[in-house]
């Protein structure tokens, strides 16, 4: 649903509101492993400093045919693994009062139908005026047509993730940016790139937002 006061409020998903960092490293763990790659955790969050595919695929240095073997059998067992991951235990309180007087989506790089499944078994799913997944490309195209969705956004629409490479993606976008210190990169390395907030709480988010 989107909101009549044009505040947009963009999440990304994994270790933002869905508790998987162990999930999404065990499945790009065994794909490298597959194609004969090893991927440490050090090098897993490395790749989240900029553009993820591209940091991933120029790290594993895979020819054409590897690199078909390497998707092929990354979206083979992504659902497996994937499916024990679910909500950190606040994500459903902070969904809902943010969506009380703020159009909310999602950008992400898991597929959406994975999204999509784990908010369905909170029943949050209607929460969401859109919901975008996988983007080879980067975030900020995705981002974009959430904006363009919205039919405009005011001074305090904000991108909310825990990534370096997405506060780069948020700022190009022209959104604000909320950093959150419990995902995959640590406040020392977020604080780098100047979110204009870092959190380490939900509840700091729902103070900002509502400002």
């Amino acid at each position: 649903m989107i909101n009549s006061k044009n505040k947009l409020i963009v999440f990304d998903f994994d270790g933002v509101l869905a508790d998987s960092f162990s999930n999404l490293y065990t499945i790009n763990k065994l794909s490298a492993e597959f194609v004969n790659r090893k991927i440490s955790e050090e090098d897993y969050i490395k790749m989240f400093s900029g553009k993820f595919h591209h940091n991933l695929y120029n790290f594993l240095d895979l020819n054409e045919e590897e690199l078909n073997k390497y998707l092929e059998y990354k979206y083979k067992i992504f659902n497996k693994y994937y499916i024990g991951a679910n909500l950190f235990s606040f994500a459903p309180d902070l969904i809902k009062r943010l969506s009380l007087t703020a159009s909310l989506a999602i950008v992400s790089s898991a597929p959406e139908e994975a999204i999509r499944r784990m908010l369905e078994k909170y029943g949050l799913v209607d929460n969401f005026f859109m919901i975008l997944g996988m983007n080879k490309s980067g975030k900020i195209l995705n981002l974009k047509k959430c904006i363009t969705k919205a039919k405009g956004i005011d001074e305090n629409s904000f991108f909310i993730t825990d990534t370096v490479g997405d506060i780069i993606d948020g700022k190009e976008a022209g959104l604000k940016t909320i950093a959150v210190t419990w995902g995959f990169h640590s406040d020392n390395i977020l604080e780098k790139i100047n979110p204009n907030f870092i959190v380490n709480d939900y509840r700091e988010i729902i103070k900002i937002i509502s400002k």
